[in-house]
């Protein structure tokens, strides 16, 4: 059967719109119901949905639109910004809970917590990814993973892999953090 569905869309501007599937139209934005929050404008690195909020992060700060008992998004957004621009994000699950994976400029690594934004941890990727990221372009992606490795892939095909167990275990703290 035909089905129908609907998807936010994140616009350069900051603005955010509404459009519905299958027939891909844009909802009147004049409606106050469906009428989003506005971000700064800017080039969007991640949406992330959940059934509490809407996670909205850009190179120089993070937004968290919290989500109504009624599912529908909040008038106001809660921000973080970023004390250097951030070149990719994730969202990551240590145990159980969901955290923002922020890769800046100066090649720190942060965990901040998700919702509130309070770091959980932070590594200093200077050294073993600033040879590596020299010359080229702002990295595509990053993840990371269980086990604690995080991944930056370039724009080239490069990837760099490193473990966050080595020198400071700022996973492992991340993971007991996540536990209490």
């Amino acid at each position: 059967g035909s089905g129908v569905g609907a998807f936010v869309l994140a616009l350069s501007s900051g603005e955010f719109r509404q459009l519905t599937a299958p027939d891909f139209r844009i909802l009147d934005g004049r409606i106050q119901e469906t009428r989003l929050p506005r971000l700064p404008g800017g080039k969007m690195l991640l949406l992330h949905l959940s059934s509490a909020y809407l996670l909205a992060v850009q190179p120089l700060a993070a937004h968290v639109i919290p989500r109504g008992e009624d599912g529908h998004l909040e008038p106001k957004p809660f921000s973080k910004k970023f004390p250097q621009r951030a070149l990719c994000t994730a969202v990551i699950d240590v145990a159980g809970e969901l955290y923002l994976l922020v890769v800046l400029a100066n090649l720190f690594i942060e965990f901040l917590s998700l919702p509130g934004f309070r770091v959980a941890a932070s590594l200093d990727a200077r050294d073993s990814a600033g040879p590596f990221v020299a010359g080229h372009a702002d990295p595509l992606a990053c993840c990371s993973s269980r086990d604690g490795y995080i991944a930056l892939q370039l724009r080239d095909g490069g990837l760099w892999l490193a473990s966050c167990r080595a020198g400071e275990s700022a996973m492992d703290g991340a993971a007991q953090d996540a536990s209490s």
